[in-house]
Parts: C-alpha cells; structure tokens; sequence
C-alpha cells in the first residue's frame, strides 16, 4: 500500500507540473493570467490520491481472500 501511494503521489505531482508547464504559454498566447491555484493543486493531489486508494485496495481485497495454494496455481 505504501508503494501505490508513493506511485499515485509521483503522478500526481509530474501531472499537476505538466498542467503548470501547460498553463502558463496557453495563457501567454490568449492574453490571460493563468496560474495553477494552491486549492487547484491540493484538490487535484487530493483526488488522485483517493482513486489510488480506491483501485489500490480492490484488488488487494480480493487476493486477500483467496487461499495461497489455489493463487499460485494460476500463476
């Protein structure tokens, strides 16, 4: 749990610098202030971290309650 949170958080952050890299010649180009608000980033790291969790436990829900003999047979 503990790596797909580091994963989801990593993602997070190159997603949201992307979005900052993105914003700021768009705006240029249109004549507008844009900038990525601290909310919009806070939000957006917030929700991303919620799907993680979410898909993160799913399948670990699910593998929890399978008997080890029967898992490795499949493999």
């Amino acid at each position: 749990m503990i790596e797909s949170m580091v994963l989801i958080i990593l993602g997070g952050l190159i997603g949201l610098g992307f979005a900052a890299l993105v914003v700021g010649p768009i705006g240029n180009a249109m004549d507008l202030k844009a900038t990525v608000s601290l909310g919009v980033a806070m939000g957006s790291i917030a929700f991303s971290e919620a799907i993680g969790i979410i898909f993160g436990l799913l399948p670990t829900n699910k593998a929890s309650k399978l008997d080890p003999i029967e898992a490795l047979r499949y493999d």
